[in-house]
């Protein structure tokens, strides 16, 4: 008999599926403009909110398709804090929305984003005729401050424009009373990354853009937009495409494809990819939107990058992300105690997936209940069962050859019936854990215990050894360590 050891070292998670982490474009790449105009106030329809302080506003429609950031929006939600949000989800307050906006919130506009409220109305109205409407969200009496006083007050419009998907946030008169300063942030955003905003030390005539999430302006009794003035943000003509997704990631393969954008560019597009999060000058030419990538190095992380080539003279930004190949099979001996790992980062060529809302395995240093040392923990979620696996690196395995695999585990309350099952399979997901080496349901000690399984694989191959956390809500704690 063989005895499996499944080993230990240091990396960020085995990934075998990716998502956009950063674009490099889209709203950070809106030109921005001012002029001085003119404030027409609206009468339009009011909208309705949850509450005058924090309060989100039911959906409205816009009117019509309005392209942000790549994407089509048809409908729109206003927030008591200085901003409009553009989609159909339901969303929750936020007074600084530029910096800490969720997903769920951007993309956004937001014309003095702060904790404010609204003590007048929130009104909107479709003008024009296609292909030319405007779509005008007006706040009128936005006061600066959430409580009653004092009630510093401003007038704001944000204007969205068909066809040309042009946004303007356009300026009303103010009501000062207090000495007080406030700052609030102003801009757009569709996502903490990816922003563009203004900030200014002085005047609301001469603000720069902002270059970080956090930047804002500031009003007081000598510090204000006048009547009139109209920040313009206008999309470029080239747009990147999003969704840039990394999957069937391999020892040595990648699949990545992305999204279009609405209009798709006309010379098709250029990716590239690199082991370093510095844009390329060019890359390879592609008309459709993926790319197989080979040749690539094991246990690497890599950055694909990916721009729409509208015109030989229009060329988008980069849209990028980022991907690690998986780690090459290891043979036998090989052990796992996890020493490697820290809170943050799980041994290397090992991974975690999560198929519920639940929390995670992490690697958790002097846990107690018997484990000294670092071991693997899984904490309860109090509104969501546990449903997360570990998994070990890939280990080369001869048919018809016995290997024993032992482990530790525990749990760190009696009164739970803490669920944890034992599997291996052909690669490191839940779908190929087909073989059940042991299902601890429930794990009846609190301290830890050693155990054992012997097996025979039928194939010779490369298995992966999954450890599934699936307790109830709101039960406890379980315990992994020293794998064998």
């Amino acid at each position: 008999m063989k005895r499996l050891l499944l080993g230990k070292r240091l990396l960020a998670f085995l990934l075998f599926w990716c998502y956009c982490l950063h674009a490099y474009g889209q709203a950070s790449a809106y030109t921005f403009s001012q002029y001085q105009g003119t404030y027409t106030p609206i009468s339009g329809t009011q909208l309705s909110f949850s509450s005058l302080d924090d309060g989100i506003s039911n959906v409205t429609n816009i009117g019509f398709p309005f392209q942000f950031d790549g994407v089509g929006y048809t409908q729109s939600t206003a927030c008591t804090n200085g901003w409009i949000h553009l989609g159909s989800n339901t969303i929750t307050s936020n007074s600084s929305p530029i910096s800490t906006g969720t997903m769920a919130q951007n993309p956004l506009i937001s014309f003095f984003g702060r904790d404010g409220s609204v003590r007048g109305s929130v009104a909107y109205e479709l003008a024009g005729t296609a292909p030319n409407r405007v779509l005008t969200v007006q706040y009128t009496n936005f006061n600066n401050y959430w409580g009653t006083s004092p009630m510093n007050t401003m007038n704001a419009q944000i204007k969205l424009y068909e066809t040309s998907n042009k946004i303007e946030i356009v300026y009303g008169s103010l009501s000062w009373t207090s000495s007080i300063n406030y700052t609030g942030q102003v801009g757009i955003s569709s996502s903490n990354a990816n922003f563009n905003n203004r900030t200014a030390t002085g005047s609301w005539t001469t603000t720069t853009a902002g270059t970080t999430n956090e930047a804002a302006l500031t009003l007081s009794q000598t510090v204000f937009p006048s009547t009139g003035l109209t920040y313009v943000w206008e999309a470029p003509t080239c747009i990147a495409p999003t969704g840039l997704l990394a999957s069937n990631i391999t020892t040595n393969s990648s699949t990545v494809s992305w999204t279009a954008p609405l209009d798709s560019p006309a010379n098709g597009y250029e990716y590239a990819y690199t082991t370093s999060n510095v844009a390329p000058a060019s890359g390879t030419t592609t008309s459709t939107a993926s790319a197989n990538l080979t040749n690539l190095s094991a246990n690497t992380n890599y950055y694909f990058w990916v721009r729409s080539l509208c015109s030989s003279t229009e060329i988008s930004t980069w849209l990028a992300t980022n991907f690690t190949t998986l780690c090459n099979a290891t043979d036998v001996p090989y052990t796992q105690d996890f020493e490697s790992g820290t809170t943050s980062t799980l041994p290397s060529c090992t991974s975690v997936q999560n198929l519920g809302n639940g929390n995670v395995w992490q690697v958790a240093n002097n846990p107690g209940n018997g484990f000294t040392s670092k071991a693997l923990r899984y904490v309860y979620n109090s509104s969501n069962a546990a449903n997360t696996w570990f998994y070990t690196q890939g280990v080369n395995l001869t048919a018809g050859q016995s290997y024993r695999i032992s482990y530790r585990y525990g749990k760190n309350s009696a009164t739970y019936n803490e669920l944890l099952k034992v599997a291996y399979g052909t690669s490191p997901t839940a779908a190929s854990m087909n073989t059940v080496l042991q299902d601890h349901s429930p794990i009846s000690n609190t301290t830890a215990t050693s155990t054992f399984v012997d097996f025979t694989p039928s194939t010779t191959g490369v298995y992966y050894f999954g450890f599934h956390a699936y307790s109830g809500i709101n039960f406890n704690t379980i315990y992994l360590d020293d794998i064998v």
